[in-house]
């Protein structure tokens, strides 16, 4: 029994001494980093705590890591790093070059970076990862990568972030290298994306951007969710050949015919010819049972009448184009709709020609094409 306490007392100073050896270790790099920081001002950073719940309280944190960037610091570990201190349950920390890291000094970003995580002895349930930034510049944006899941999950690197995860049975999902996180500046970024829209029709919804300055852009990627969490590639189109030496801008789009009752979430990913990818912010829309719909009757028509009959159209202002084949528009009205189903009778502009044309109306959220034929 004697023996036996003399071993735990032999442990415990073991223990405190080795703690006590990296706790020094820890502090002796904040106080490095804070001497940086005297010198050269409010240090960006990035913390990141792995949380084995959402309640308040430090009970609730299991393991953490700090990245620091700075012009001074450089990929070698050094003096400004702190080495990980394995804990008896989850672990986390940052990879450089086969060392694991809790604290690692890093180059300013300027271009693209990658901050590798490690991960071990984690159980079968659900985590949470937070992130905060600290100071910034407004052109670097990250990702978390998650490889198990292949996912891409934006970061707000001027607020904190929390991202749930769960360990299943597949091994895949305890992977010591699930997750990474990826930085590029505004100046990587493979153009310049405007508001994405969404159109509904009635086959599906149309996913429509615009971009201006694609010199560098590889491709975009259409991205779907139901639940504005989880997203997936449903889309991949390179860029148009015409507009990678033009200043004007060039408009994209797809059809999305599989969409569901209720909301449907959308973003665009731009891919450069390095590989560096941005997101779109996300749109959403929801799509009630009735699908909407137009009927031109009758269809031929005669003289300058035409009828709609509208069928779970939302409410709101349309504008009704007519053109030929060729792309020429040779009729525009205006159309109010109350909502719901109804009959509305526009006229065309002008007498038109035997032949055939194509009729659309179009709002800001809507736009259905029908073919029409004159006699």
């Amino acid at each position: 029994m004697i023996i036996s306490v003399q071993k735990k007392i032999k442990c415990i100073r073991i223990c405190s001494a080795t703690t006590l050896f990296f706790l020094l270790i820890f502090i002796f790099s904040i106080s490095s980093l804070k001497a940086q920081q005297v010198k050269t001002g409010s240090l960006t950073k990035l913390s990141a705590l792995l949380l084995l719940n959402l309640q308040p309280g430090s009970r609730n944190t299991a393991d953490g890591f700090v990245a620091v960037f700075g012009d001074r610091f450089s990929t070698a570990v050094g003096f400004e790093d702190s080495y990980k201190f394995t804990n008896l349950d989850e672990n986390m920390g940052i990879n450089r070059n086969g060392v694991v890291l809790s604290i690692e000094a890093r180059p300013t970003i300027t271009g693209c970076d990658t901050i590798p995580i490690k991960m071990w002895q984690y159980r079968q349930k659900q985590y949470y990862l937070k992130f905060v930034g600290e100071n910034f510049d407004s052109s670097v944006k990250a990702t978390l990568k998650d490889a198990f899941l292949r996912k891409e999950t934006p970061l707000d690197l001027s607020t904190a972030n929390t991202i749930a995860f769960s360990i299943t049975a597949d091994s895949a999902s305890f992977a010591s290298d699930r997750f990474s996180i990826v930085f590029n500046t505004r100046s990587t970024l493979p153009a310049a994306l405007s508001k994405v829209k969404l159109l509904r029709h009635d086959k599906g919804i149309q996913v429509e951007w615009e971009a201006i300055g694609e010199g560098h852009t590889g491709r975009y990627e259409v991205e779907k969710s139901i639940d504005k969490q989880a997203f997936g590639k449903v889309f991949t189109t390179a860029v148009k050949p015409t507009s990678t030496t033009s200043t004007t801008s060039t408009t994209y789009n797809w059809l999305d015919d599989n969409s569901i009752d209720g909301n449907n979430f959308y973003r665009v990913k731009m891919i450069d010819k390095t590989g560096a990818a941005s997101y779109s912010e996300v749109v959403s829309v929801n799509v009630k049972n009735i699908k909407s719909s137009v009927t031109v009757f009758p269809n031929p028509i005669t003289g300058n009448k035409v009828a709609l009959q509208l069928i779970g159209m939302p409410e709101g202002q349309y504008r009704v184009d007519v053109s030929n084949f060729s792309g020429q528009n040779v009729s525009r009205s205006m159309l109010q709709n109350s909502g719901g189903s109804a009959t509305q009778i526009i006229t065309l502009n002008q007498k038109l020609p035997a032949g055939k044309y194509l009729l659309q109306l179009r709002n800001e959220h809507t736009s259905i094409t029908k073919t029409i034929l004159v006699q």
